[in-house]
């Protein structure tokens, strides 16, 4: 047994822990993995906070608990990953930042965080046409919650259908951000529409400003 604890990662961790996954399972067919993230947003909270983005970051993010298992083996049901991708876009360090101060945990986003899914768009545009011939061929997107800018940025820039993120929009009004564990809150809402064959993307966003990616075939 391996434990491999992620942590600053935000709310690309779940992502980030799949594709970390996907790798150890491709060693053996018998690797298993259990992933479980963990995401405690309101100890950023802070009564005496009075920033513009301290408002934001308390009325988005939320507390959270997920998990999901990957197989080596393909004798279940679910998103069967066939490549992945990371992207980091240059001097985006201050647009998501989590600092330890003399009154606890802080969080701060900067304002050009809503112009990131552009600057990070061709590249995501680029893997899936590599990966699935076109953007036409995504059957499904499993995104990361984000925000409703986020949401509205990524089926903007990747032209999907309005109905593509339905899960995504869904998650984020019922639950909020909850950070790595969204994307895996989304994931579970695909099960009771996936077909076997749909192909598809999954994503999510963090700090640096990074982005993780997977591409899959549900089996």
């Amino acid at each position: 047994t391996i434990q491999l604890p992620i942590a600053q990662m935000g709310c690309a961790a779940g992502a980030f822990a799949i594709n970390r996954a996907f790798e150890h399972c491709q060693y053996s067919f018998e690797n298993n993995v259990l992933i479980v993230a963990v995401e405690t947003s309101s100890l950023c909270f802070h009564r005496e906070a009075n920033r513009l983005q301290d408002f934001i970051s308390d009325s988005l993010f939320g507390d959270g608990v997920g998990s999901v298992v990957m197989r080596g083996d393909d004798n279940c049901h679910g998103m069967k990953i066939t490549n992945k991708k990371s992207f980091v876009i240059k001097n985006t360090e201050s647009y998501i930042q989590y600092c330890i101060t003399n009154n606890g945990f802080q969080f701060s986003l900067d304002k050009n965080v809503m112009y990131s899914v552009e600057l990070v768009a061709p590249y995501m545009w680029d893997f899936i046409v590599s990966e699935l011939g076109s953007v036409d061929n995504i059957d499904f997107f499993i995104s990361h919650t984000g925000g409703k800018r986020i949401l509205d940025e990524v089926e903007r820039c990747l032209q999907l259908n309005s109905n593509t993120l339905h899960h995504s929009r869904e998650c984020l009004r019922l639950t909020g951000n909850t950070s790595s564990v969204a994307v895996i809150d989304v994931l579970k809402r695909h099960f009771t529409e996936r077909k076997i064959g749909d192909r598809g993307v999954l994503s999510a966003f963090g700090p640096g400003f990074t982005t993780e990616m997977a591409i899959g075939e549900w089996v």
